[in-house]
This record gives structure tokens, sequence and C-alpha cells, in this order.
């Protein structure tokens, strides 16, 4: 096996690739016509997947519906796909083969292995999608299920040509969990089978059955620390007469990187030459070449919060100069069990945070905010284990608390919200607006003006904040008011009071 395969940057939207190509060569000499049509019939098994997994995305994906033949030709579309994922300086070090194949591993996990809920879709719905070609048909299903107490999920294609007496079927399945134990071990089974018939009566047969069984060892970073693919396959044919199985076997320690070796072929019929051990070989190959895309996307899936999440709520609005504690959690997705992550802590836009790392969740984050009124922080929470990966983002502002003010004195009754006791504020009503000048949150000086009745009124005076221990509760004016009537001015001392009750923030 290769060691110097540089795997291709490839995302969840990449196109999957067909997967019947094998089965079709296998059959292509017992159905002649057959070998000419294949590029249009994988492209119409590479538009039916497209099909089932956008649908499983949640795409609208009316583009192409079912009945219309797809494009002949999938080379060209593909080589753009490989032009996309191969840096040209690497081209030389790639083969369709070897990329299509981490392609499939890869997607596969991210679009369908992660899954893990019971949900069938298998008959008609979102789950199946056909396309029409020349002779026949292809269709493509997915199904995650819950099987044995294991999450199951599966992608299949059928490639029914009657009018060459064609029929072919592969499946690709993955078996287990994508997340890490608590020890970090992620162990997995992929499968990939393809079988079909061609010929009046199924004259010719091709069976092939390919397992991998991927062991993975996740570090306290949540990178993988060490990898073993373990590979068996076994394929069986009936072509031209010639009954024809081979068996055999690869161990990767290390993975693609490792010292794996060549296959070892353990049984094989008399009639099996070294065609069918190398195409046996081949297949042993791709499952490799599958088995580290999936590597790769369960890292993926991992890292990204698929498996572990942060627990940590945002006080979100501040005093000035206040400190928050905020307790600080992580927590597995699917049983909800503690984990014992370490979390990195980094503040921007504020005064402090402590500590910078929380060696082993659950822990607490102590925020001092900025003396500036105005400012924003973020507080960036980043939780690495074993089990996986999240980041957490908390977003905080500082500023005095919002509430909204009621009250008066005797004629007057007004109302207003103040979105900081620190800064200006105004209460009005009934043509009168008094202006709150704070010397603190405590309290400060007021003054008024405006026309109540057809009378001008104006005054000043002071005032205080009533608390009920910390919370602010009222405000109570000591001052003297005036009215001019045309007998004159005339003034009296008062005091004004309001009530202060809580609201969202301005």
């Amino acid at each position: 096996m290769p060691t110097d395969f540089i795997r291709p940057v490839v995302d969840r939207n990449t196109p999957f690739p067909p997967l019947s190509g094998a089965v079709l060569d296998a059959l292509a000499a017992q159905a002649p016509g057959l070998a000419s049509r294949r590029e249009s019939i994988l492209a119409a098994e590479a538009a039916a997947i497209r099909r089932v997994l956008d649908a499983r995305r949640g795409k609208a994906t009316h583009s192409r519906g079912a009945g219309r033949a797809a494009p002949r030709h999938p080379a060209g579309v593909i080589g753009q796909v490989l032009d996309r994922l191969v840096p040209s300086a690497h081209a030389g070090d790639f083969t369709m083969d070897q990329v299509m194949s981490f392609v499939v591993g890869h997607n596969f996990v991210l679009l369908l292995g992660t899954a893990g809920a019971n949900e069938d879709t298998s008959r008609g719905g979102p789950g199946r999608r056909q396309e029409t070609v020349e002779g026949g048909k292809v269709v493509a299903s997915a199904v995650t299920a819950i099987e044995n107490g294991q999450a199951v999920a599966t992608l299949e294609t059928t490639v029914d040509l009657p009018l060459y007496f064609v029929d072919a079927n592969t499946k690709v399945s993955l078996v287990g969990s994508v997340c890490p134990s608590p020890d970090g071990k992620v162990d997995f089974t992929l499968k990939l089978g393809a079988n079909g018939h061609a010929g009046r009566g199924g004259a010719a047969t091709y069976d092939q059955n390919v397992e991998v069984k991927v062991s993975l060892q996740v570090d306290d970073e949540a990178e993988i620390a060490d990898k073993r693919f373990d590979v068996k396959q076994d394929t069986r044919s009936d072509i031209g007469g010639r009954q024809a199985w081979v068996e055999s076997n690869l161990s990767m320690p290390g993975g693609l990187a490792g010292a794996g070796g060549k296959p070892t072929v353990t049984r094989s019929s008399s009639q099996a030459t070294d065609v069918e051990v190398r195409n046996a070989n081949n297949a042993i190959r791709r499952a490799a070449y599958v088995a580290d895309g999936a590597a790769i996307g369960a890292k993926e899936f991992w890292q990204k919060g698929g498996c572990v999440k942060i627990e940590a709520r945002s006080p979100r609005k501040v005093k000035p100069g206040a400190t928050s504690r905020i307790p600080v959690a992580v927590k597995h997705v699917k049983d909800g069990s503690s984990v014992a992550a370490k979390v990195k802590v980094e503040l921007s836009g504020g005064k402090s945070v402590d500590p910078a790392l929380i060696p082993k969740a659950p822990g607490e984050v102590i925020h001092v905010a900025p003396d500036d009124r105005k400012s924003t922080m973020k507080i960036t929470l980043t939780a690495s284990s074993r089990r996986g990966k999240d980041v957490a983002v908390l977003d905080l502002s500082a500023s005095g608390d919002a509430y909204y003010a009621e009250g008066g004195l005797q004629d007057f009754h007004g109302t207003g919200t103040i979105c900081d006791l620190a800064r200006t504020f105004t209460i009005s009503g009934g043509g009168n607006v008094v202006t709150f000048q704070p010397a603190s949150e405590k309290g400060g000086s007021y003054a008024y003006q405006g026309v109540m009745k057809g009378f001008p009124v104006f005054g000043k005076g002071t005032y205080v904040v009533r608390y009920d221990g910390d919370v602010p509760v009222g405000i109570t004016g000591t001052g003297v008011g005036s009215v001019k009537t045309p007998a004159g001015v005339f003034s009296n001392p008062g005091v004004e009071k309001y009530t202060l009750t809580p609201r969202e923030g301005c």
C-alpha cells in the first residue's frame, strides 16, 4: 500500500462519487453494449445519490425530476471535482480511484454515518431517488437506523437495465459510533458490497463483500493519535462458465501511513486467476482509502461539537467594573454525561478573565468587566478531550441595568425608560419633561419644564435612588416647583416618587 497519499481537501458538499463502476466492469463481458453505456449509468447513479443526500441535508432538489435522463458523461464533472480537490502541484500523487474512494468514506461519515437516530427513509420520501437511463433506471436510497443497539447508516444503489439483462446493487454501510469513548477509542465497521447479474437468466454473476474495521485512538487534544484498519474481502464470480472466488485480508497498523504490506489471499478457488486476485487486491486498496476518508470525516465531526458540548451561560449585560462568575461544564451530546475536558479561556474587549485554562471541567470562569460603560466583550471557550472538541462564544456588554420608571407628584404623572442609572435620563408626561443628571448610580440632580393645563411649569431639585439590597426599586426627588400664571409665579416645595421596574436592555 502507498504511504505517500496526500489527502485532498474535501468538505461535505463535495459531489459524492458513483459506486457501481467495479460491478459494471465485471459484468460487461456478458452484456453487449453495457461498456459503451457505462459512463451514462454512473452519471445517473451519481445524480441519484446527490439528490438523496441533498434531501437529507434539507435542500430543495427539484431541478431534475424522476424520469429525466442524467448527463451521459460524468468524466468531465469528476475531472472538475479532482481539479478542485487536488492542487496541481500534487496531481501526480493521485489516481481518480484513490481520491474518489477517500471522498466516499469522508462524506459518507459526515452525511449519514453521524446520524444514530432510528430513522428509516428507504421507502419513498426523501430517502429514495430515481434516475432514468437508456434501457432502465438507477435508484439510490439512504437509511439510518438502530440495529441491535448499534447505529447503522446505509447508502445503497440499484441499477436495473432490463434491456441489457443487467441488474447490479451496491451498498456502503457504517456500523457503530464515530464518537470517541471515555478512553478515546473509536471503533466502527465499514461494509462495502456489490453484486449483480448479466445475461438471460442471470448467466453471469458477481458478488463482492468488503469489510473494514476502523480503530482510532484519540488524544487529549481530540486529534487522532493512532489508527488501524483491518480489511477483509470475499469476491465470487461466475462469468463465462468459469467459477472463481478469492478471499483475502490485510491488517494496516497506522492506517495508510503504516507498514501494512500486501494483502494475503487466505482462500481461493482453483479457477481463480491472477485477474481475480488483482481485482480482490484492488478492492482492499479502495477500502483502505474509504476507511482513511471515514477516519478524517469522523475527526471533523467530533472536533466540531458533534460529540461533546460546552455548557456555559453568558451574563450578557454586566455593570461596568462588575465581577461575574460563570460556571462551565462539558457534556456528552448523546448521554449527557460529564466530560472532564480541559477548557481554554480567551477574552477579547474586556478587562480580565481567570483562569486562562480550566484543566478539567466542570469549572468556573471569573470575569471582570471594564469601567467603560459602552464596551463589548467576548469570551471564547475551547474544550478539548479524548471524547471530542467544542467551541462556545459568550458575548457580554457593560452598561447600567435598564428600568421602566413611573410616578410623579399631584397633577404630574410621568413615565420613562432608564437605560443606565449612571447616565442622563428623562421622565415625561402631561406636557412636562423631567431631566435627571446623575452624580452616580445612587442619585444626582434634576430639573423640569413644560406646560401643564395651559400654564408653564418649571423646577429643580435633587434625587436619590432607593435600593432594596443591591436592586434599585425607586427614585425620590426633593425640590421646588413653580407655575407661571397671569397672577404671577407660584412656587412650592414637594417630593416626587417614582417606582423602578427592571426591563430588557435598551
